[in-house]
C-alpha cells in the first residue's frame, strides 16, 4: 500500500525551512514497516500545490495523508484536497494537526477530508492504516471497523462519527527516532536541523491551543535526546545546529542539566536553541547550558503591564525580563524577545508599557505580533467570555500580523492594529540605534 504524507503551504506566510515538518516524519517512521512512504515537504522542497496534485496523480497512493498543524496550511491543503476529489481520487484523504483537529466537523461536512485523525497521531495512524490495508485486501467492512478506532472522526453517509478519545503516549522515549531520509536531499545541505524533546505544555496560554492540542506536558529523557543527536551527527556530519522546537525546554531544569552533562561526557561539539519562559531561568542553568552549546533562546515576554501579566498567569515583573535578558545577552546567548498587542484586557495605558519594555529589554532580536485567536484556543473557543468579538470570515486566509480578527471591550479593530505599527516602528528603531552603536 502506498502512503504520501504532504506538509502544505503557508498561505501568506513564510515558514522557516530549518522548520521541517517533525510530525510527517516521525508518522512516516511509524508505519514504513507497513507501506510504502513518501514525504513531500512543500515549503522546504519549494513545491507549488499544483506540482503537489500532479505528483500524487503519478503515484496514484492509497493513502493522502495531510498535515495542517496551523490555519495558514488550511488554503493549500482545501486546494489539494478539492482537486484530488474532483478529479476522482479513489484512495483515503486524512488529514490531520492541530488545525485539523479543532475544525474536524467543518472539514468533514465540505467534504475536504474522509477522515481526520485527533490529537497525537502515531499509534491512532498506525492503526488506521492497517485496517485501511485490510480494506483494499478483502473489501471488509471498513466504516464498522474504523469506529473501533480511537481518535479519529469520519462521515458515514449523512452522519459525522468521532470515536473514542485516544490516551496519549505517555513514554515518548518508546517512540521510534525519526527517519530524516525521507528528506535526505535537504539535510544533506544544512547545517541546522529541527528536534523536539517534549510534547505538551504544563500551562494554558489563552491565546495557545498547545494544552489542547497534546494534554498535559511529556517529556523525553536527556538520554534518549542525545542517542538522537548522536544519530545525526553521525548520518549528516555536515549538521551541527539542533533547533529545539519544544513550547518550552526547561520546564524540568534537571532534565536540562542532565542534558549538559551527557553533550559534555560524549564531547559532543553542537550549537543548540530553544524556546522557554521567564520564570525557567535561572544563572545557573544558563552558565550550564552556554558551555555546551547554547546560542539562542527566545522568550514569549508578551506583554509590559504587571497588570496583563498577571491576567495571562505570567509569574514574573517586566524588571525581570530586563534582568534575565541582559544577563543571558552578556554569556553571549542571543535573545528573542516576543510580544503581543491586543488582549481582551488591554487598555491604551498597558499597551504604552508594552512598548516600554520593548524599548527597555536588551534583547538581540525583538517580535511582536498581532493577538489572533486560532482554533483550539480559549480566545477563539470562548471568546464571548473572554469579551471577544471575533472578525474571522475564512481562517483558510488569515493574513497574520497584516490585519486584525477581533475587537475587544476596550479596543476596535483599527485601534490594535495602529498600536501593532507604533510597535513593529519602535522596534525598527531600536534596531537601526544597535546596529550604529555596534559600528
Amino acid at each position: 500500500m502506498k502512503v504520501i504524507l504532504i506538509s502544505p503551504n503557508f498561505f501568506n506566510m513564510t515558514r522557516v525551512k530549518e522548520e521541517t515538518s517533525l510530525g510527517l516524519l516521525y508518522l512516516a517512521t511509524e508505519i514504513q514497516d507497513i507501506c510504502e512512504v513518501k514525504v513531500i515537504d512543500a515549503p522546504l522542497e519549494d513545491k507549488e500545490d499544483q506540482e503537489i496534485i500532479n505528483e500524487i496523480e503519478k503515484i496514484d497512493p492509497e493513502i493522502v495523508g495531510i498535515s495542517v498543524n496551523f490555519a495558514n496550511a488550511l488554503n493549500s491543503a482545501k486546494k489539494i484536497a478539492k482537486r484530488l476529489k474532483n478529479n476522482n481520487f479513489k484512495g483515503f484523504l486524512i488529514l490531520g494537526g492541530n488545525t485539523a483537529t479543532f475544525l474536524y466537523e467543518q472539514l468533514l461536512t465540505k467534504n475536504y477530508a474522509d477522515i481526520i485523525v485527533l490529537h497525537e497521531g502515531e499509534t491512532t495512524f498506525k492503526e488506521l492504516l492497517t485496517t485501511v490495508k485490510k480494506y483494499f485486501s478483502n473489501k471488509s467492512s471498513l466504516w464498522e471497523e474504523l469506529s473501533r478506532i480511537k481518535g479519529i472522526a469520519f462521515k458515514n453517509g449523512n452522519n459525522l462519527v468521532v470515536t473514542d478519545k485516544r490516551d496519549s503516549i505517555k513514554d515518548l522515549d518508546s517512540i521510534k527516532i525519526p527517519e530524516r531520509d525521507y528528506l535526505d536531499n535537504y539535510y544533506q545541505n544544512t547545517n541546522t536541523i529541527s528536534i523536539i524533546s517534549s510534547r505538551g505544555c504544563p500551562y494554558n496560554c489563552y491565546y495557545c491551543s498547545t494544552n489542547a492540542m497534546w494534554k498535559n506536558w511529556r517529556s523525553r529523557s536527556a538520554k534518549n535526546i542525545v542517542a538522537e543527536i548522536e544519530y545525526i551527527k553521525k548520518k549528516y556530519p555536515n549538521i551541527n545546529h539542533f533547533s529545539f522546537v519544544d513550547d518550552n525546554f526547561l520546564v524540568n531544569r534537571k532534565r536540562a542539566e542532565e542534558f549538559a552533562q551527557l553533550l559534555l561526557a560524549k564531547k559532543l561539539d553542537i550549537n543548540f536553541d530553544f524556546l522557554t519562559r521567564i520564570e525557567h531561568v535561572n544563572e545557573d542553568i544558563l552558565k550550564t547550558l552556554k558551555k555546551v552549546g547554547l546560542t539562542n533562546m527566545f522568550f514569549g515576554v508578551e506583554s509590559g503591564s504587571p497588570r496583563i501579566l498577571k491576567l495571562l498567569n505570567r509569574h514574573y515583573t517586566p524588571n525581570e525580563v530586563i534582568k534575565k535578558t541582559k544577563y543571558a545577552e552578556n554569556l553571549g546567548i542571543k535573545i528573542t524577545a516576543s510580544f503581543i498587542i491586543g488582549f481582551p484586557w488591554e487598555e491604551e495605558k498597558d499597551i504604552r508599557e508594552t512598548l516600554d519594555l520593548i524599548d527597555q529589554t536588551p534583547s538581540t532580536y525583538t517580535q511582536v505580533h498581532i493577538c489572533t485567536p486560532y482554533p483550539g484556543t480559549p480566545f477563539f473557543e470562548s471568546a464571548k467570555e473572554f469579551g471577544i468579538t471575533l472578525h474571522i470570515k475564512d481562517l483558510s486566509e488569515i493574513k497574520q500580523d497584516e490585519e486584525v480578527y477581533m475587537e475587544t471591550k476596550y479596543l476596535k479593530a483599527a485601534d490594535i492594529l495602529s498600536w501593532y505599527k507604533k510597535a513593529v516602528s519602535d522596534i525598527l528603531k531600536k534596531q537601526y540605534i544597535q546596529k550604529i552603536k555596534k559600528s
